[in-house]
């Protein structure tokens, strides 16, 4: 399949430059990239026997860019392939083509892998134990059968009223856990009803709560969404309002972060391990990721958009050999909140299970300076598995997303995948107004 003609190469450099973008000379050599109209519209509805046909390249797509092949044998993924493609050859529904991937994924929740644009990311079951149950032993659900703790469920301590409560936190996939073992005995789990987020500003802002206290709204990761000013000084309390926040790009927030608190807020980022898959493919794949996002545009792309696609752009064909590059961090998520400083402002950070991928990285930058507070149900655990790659599956015209690196913001023993940041201030209904914000922004800042 030729995937550049020549009057298709023509209209493609023409778009690259109408966006004010320099085409690199290597741009059509490498035999990766894709046009860009075929992010314009990636299939809405999956024809199985053309998804079975683009198997073999999506196969070979994982195993040379995907940062979680290595979590499974070689042998393991042939079987998911090859029942994969006996599945779709077998004509079934458009909507269940993906269910032996979407069963595979419940082993290894990936918020970022899977067919784009993709369904709603699942929540996390949350529930509350009575005491703080820091050691907890076992669980077991609703029909009575006992299960280790593992990567799919965890308990963790927080406050809720001044009260110590042991949160629970299990995978939507798994069963919800109907009660929780700690020195022996069984603690029934109760369920938490959903918690409903008011209104929210979605354009970045910060403004007074009171004379030593404030706020700033952190809507997006996205580099337009960057606040316009830096909190006042006069603050010693600031409230950090990331519920919502989905993601996008950490670049801009992170030079905000060093201008208002100081270049020590990124240590943690740079303790973080993890991984980085290097291969011929990921150059381009990142470049799916910048054109699904400009597709839309025929003007210049205004900063910081324009030169961070230029620079994706520069660095297709940099990766001649798939290589895995690890970071050997020593980083672990503090067992309780550091002392509040006394130079700087304390921060009580505001999330709730839609703030995922570079919106809890951004969480977890503020939630573990000294004084700090996470405060709300937990996020939704898309922090792991990161940095995204795109392509568009040929013959389907199917949309694919994966993660090409590994983080541990948790530390290395303590998973995040489907399961978030664990809050030290539990919330069971949110403030309606300024008001309701402030007497919870003091309360939370007087837990222990």
């Amino acid at each position: 399949m030729d995937r550049f003609p020549a009057d298709e190469r023509e209209r493609e450099a023409a778009w690259l430059r109408a966006l004010g973008l320099r085409v690199p000379e290597r741009f059509f050599a490498d035999p990766f990239v894709q046009p860009t109209a075929w992010f314009a519209h990636p299939a809405s509805s999956v024809d199985p026997h053309a998804l079975a046909d683009d198997l073999p390249l999506l196969r070979e797509t994982l195993r040379d860019a995907y940062a979680g092949w290595e979590t499974a044998s070689e042998a393991d993924w042939g079987t998911l392939f090859t029942a994969w493609e006996r599945h779709l050859r077998g004509t079934p529904a458009p909507r269940d083509a993906f269910a032996p991937w979407t069963a595979w994924q419940g082993r290894c929740p990936d918020r970022h892998t899977g067919p784009w644009p993709g369904s709603p990311t699942p929540q996390p079951f949350t529930g509350v134990v009575q005491g703080a149950l820091e050691g907890a032993e076992a669980w077991r659900d609703a029909s009575g059968v006992e299960h280790a703790l593992d990567h799919g469920v965890r308990v963790h301590a927080a406050y809720a009223e001044s009260r110590r409560v042991g949160v629970v936190r299990a995978l939507a996939e798994a069963p919800a856990p109907a009660a929780v073992r700690s020195a022996g005995a069984w603690h029934v789990v109760r369920p938490l009803l959903p918690l409903p987020t008011p209104p929210l500003a979605d354009e970045p802002a910060t403004g007074a709560l009171a004379p030593d206290v404030g706020s700033i709204r952190i809507p997006t990761a996205t580099p337009a969404h960057v606040a316009p000013r830096l909190p006042s000084s006069q603050w010693r309390l600031v409230v950090c309002d990331l519920r919502g926040n989905r993601g996008g790009g950490l670049g801009p927030w992170l030079d905000y972060l060093c201008a208002w608190l100081g270049a020590s807020v990124l240590d943690p980022w740079r303790q973080v391990g993890g991984w980085d898959v290097r291969s011929p493919r990921t150059p381009a794949l990142h470049w799916g990721v910048a054109q699904a996002a400009v597709v839309g545009h025929h003007s210049p792309l205004e900063e910081p958009l324009r030169t961070q696609a230029q620079a994706v752009l520069d660095g297709l064909g940099s990766c001649p050999r798939r290589e895995v590059v690890r970071r050997s961090g020593h980083w672990r998520w503090p067992v309780s909140p550091r002392p509040a400083p006394t130079d700087e402002p304390r921060l009580i950070v505001l999330v709730d299970d839609r703030c995922g991928s570079d919106g809890e990285l951004l969480a977890m930058l503020l939630a573990v300076r000294p004084g700090a507070r996470l405060v709300g149900r937990g996020t939704a655990g898309a922090c792991g598995w990161v940095r995204p790659g795109r392509l568009v599956l040929p013959r389907s015209r199917v949309g694919f997303q994966l993660a090409t690196g590994r983080l541990d913001p948790l530390g290395p023993d303590r998973p995040v995948d489907g399961l978030g940041l664990p809050v030290d201030v539990l919330v069971e209904a949110w403030p309606a107004d300024d008001a309701g914000l402030l007497a919870l922004a003091r309360a939370a800042d007087g837990c222990p």
